[in-house]
């Protein structure tokens, strides 16, 4: 099981026999179902790290696997930085003392590999809630009160762990509309059934990628959100520097090699001073908001040809593809004035904090366009995903027109997997399901798969005619 996975589950959870509307919760402090929060301080227990977040390498550093916790959020958090082997985390969440201070150190875990994480972070959940209702006196009969009724942290705070809803919408009596995967409902119902065999079984997590069907029907869109609604700036202090990432692209289809793109150069700007990689001048940044920006369809067909899918149809596809981040991620809003126009919303929404843009291409469109000849500021600077084959290019035209890469205004990060939307195009108009998983997020691949329209654009024609690429095109193909 996979977070993406848990959508389909939800989908149709009533049909399953379990009972709707959701019991729905959400906050650690107080109410009937504080315990079943991760932040929940209760009796301490002794906590097993599971072998899929590579237990065994923990040992072998001389490490315990057993951790005593009196909250859940440790464990998540030692399961965090177990699975990605920093053990220098792994120490001091030992010695957190409080959940805010653990969460703290958990974000800090490096480096950070997502789909390492999406595989496992289900599992995780999995043991962390079974030991924790397992083994704390009280905790077990609680859980199983619940009888047979849908579980859901209903929080828009959280659309991983949560629904990505507050409470009181109404959103608890139709699963479908949930922006969130709810891992930790899915959890709390897998805990109840095994700790009562009476209990109807939910499926149990799976460390291996789900293969797209083409008779699968599509996953259900989410909705858009709005960029003025992003809680992680509301609390920020005043004065607090805060960067915009925006990519700008066609997006015919979306791939996974994008959202990494992002999400590496997000984890570099949230990065500490004199981390490995980070130039040393770069400022440090509270927050992160990333946006993906598209090109309207006039030049999605000059680019692509009969090839290209609309605008519309590609919106369908981010919308998809970025719902698991959409507590940093967003889709540029249908009428925003552009690219340019986003920081300054978003300055006038938060006067209070320090807006910094940074625009994100590839190293092959930066040498293309000798990209580092463009004017920077401090309100728009530049964030280069390399490329083999094209970083040194980069890096060599910088040094001729005197580019400082350590003063944080052309930032040049490590070269990713080149996975491209024509691929993905190809492997889509052969059928090849496989081919699209490793390329795109899953419910990408089965919306494409299960388009006939999308399929028949892949199809080549003799009528197609493409334009040469637009001077100054993005990065995304």
């Amino acid at each position: 099981m996979r977070p993406a996975e848990l959508r389909q589950l939800w989908s149709d959870v009533g049909s399953k026999g379990f009972s709707l509307p959701a019991l729905e919760f959400y906050g650690h402090t107080s109410g009937p179902h504080r315990f079943f929060s991760n932040f929940c301080e209760h009796a301490p227990f002794e906590f097993v790290i599971p072998a899929s977040c590579d237990r065994a390498e923990l040992e072998a550093t001389g490490r315990s696997a057993t951790t005593l916790v009196g909250f859940a959020e440790k464990a998540i958090m030692l399961c965090k930085a177990a699975a990605m082997h920093d053990y220098s985390s792994y120490d001091a969440i030992c010695a957190a003392a409080t959940p805010r201070q653990t969460k703290a150190l958990g974000r800090s875990v490096a480096p950070w590999d997502q789909e390492r994480w999406d595989r496992v972070v289900c599992d995780v959940a999995r043991e962390v809630v079974f030991q924790k209702f397992s083994k704390v006196d009280g905790l077990k009969d609680h859980l199983l009160n619940t009888g047979t009724s849908v579980i859901a942290e209903m929080t828009k705070n959280d659309a991983h762990w949560g629904t990505g809803i507050d409470m009181g919408c109404g959103a608890n009596a139709n699963p479908r509309t949930w922006r969130g995967t709810n891992i930790l409902g899915w959890a709390l119902m897998d805990a109840r059934a095994r700790l009562s065999p009476a209990s109807r079984p939910l499926p149990a997590p799976s460390l291996s990628p789900p293969t797209p069907s083409p008779s699968a029907p599509p996953p259900p869109l989410p909705s858009d959100e709005p960029l003025d609604e992003l809680p992680s700036l509301d609390h920020l202090p005043s004065g607090s520097r805060v960067a915009v990432l925006t990519l700008l692209g066609t997006l015919s289809p979306i791939t996974r090699g994008h959202i990494q793109a992002l999400d590496d150069a997000r984890r570099l700007l949230l990065s500490p001073a004199n981390s490995p990689r980070r130039p040393a001048r770069l400022e440090e940044f509270a927050a992160v908001v990333g946006v993906v920006c598209l090109n309207g369809d006039s030049h999605a067909r000059a680019k692509l040809g009969d090839a290209a899918l609309s605008r519309d149809e590609r919106r369908q596809l981010v919308r998809l593809a970025i719902r698991d981040h959409s507590s940093w991620l967003r889709l540029e809003p249908r009428a925003s004035p552009g690219e340019d126009a986003l920081p300054e919303q978003l300055r006038a929404r938060w006067p209070r904090l320090e807006i910094i843009h940074f625009r994100l291409n590839g190293a092959d469109d930066v040498a293309r366009y000798h990209k580092w000849q463009l004017p920077t500021s401090e309100g728009s600077r530049y964030v280069t995903v390399g490329r083999q084959g094209h970083t040194q290019q980069v890096l060599e035209g910088m040094r001729r027109c005197g580019v400082d890469p350590e003063d944080g205004r052309f930032v040049v990060l490590p070269d990713l997997p080149d996975i491209s939307s024509t691929e993905a195009r190809r492997a889509l108009l052969a059928g090849d399901a496989a081919a699209l998983e490793r390329m795109l997020d899953p419910e990408v691949a089965a919306r494409l798969m299960s388009s006939e329209n999308a399929v028949k654009k892949a199809r080549p024609t003799s009528a197609r005619t493409r334009a040469p690429r637009l001077q100054g095109a993005p990065y995304a193909q």
